[in-house]
């Protein structure tokens, strides 16, 4: 599975499912703990995907909050500000190119905003 599982019961297992990952990030937020990962896959052309769970204490498994499928940035970079709950993905803008930040909250759906 290209794009990894939806719940797993440790980190390992987590990033054993997503193939093409780059880059791995775990953060702690409000308590709460969180891994990201990013992927980079494309023929000639940038495909980026955010990937991102959440350790659920109740079930004692990681659970999926987000999947972004971007294009075009890059040299995408995750960058992690564990203080305010951000996690951006960063790179060199490319013709047409969107870039996001994601804000995590413990208590309400990851809020995506597109950086210009």
């Amino acid at each position: 599975m290209l794009d990894g599982v939806d719940s797993a019961k440790t980190v390992e297992e987590l990033k054993k499912s997503v193939l093409l990952a780059t880059q791995w990030k775990e953060a702690i937020f409000a308590k709460r703990k969180f891994l990201f990962g990013l992927t980079s896959d494309g023929d000639g052309e940038s495909y980026i995907d955010l990937h991102g769970w959440i350790y659920n204490r109740s079930f004692k498994e990681w659970r999926r909050i987000l999947k972004i499928n971007t294009r075009r940035i890059g040299s995408a970079e995750l960058v992690i500000d564990e203080q305010k709950g951000v996690v951006s993905l960063r790179g060199r803008r490319t013709m047409n190119s969107t870039a996001w930040k994601c804000f995590v909250s413990t208590s309400a759906p990851p809020v995506m905003t597109q950086v210009m």
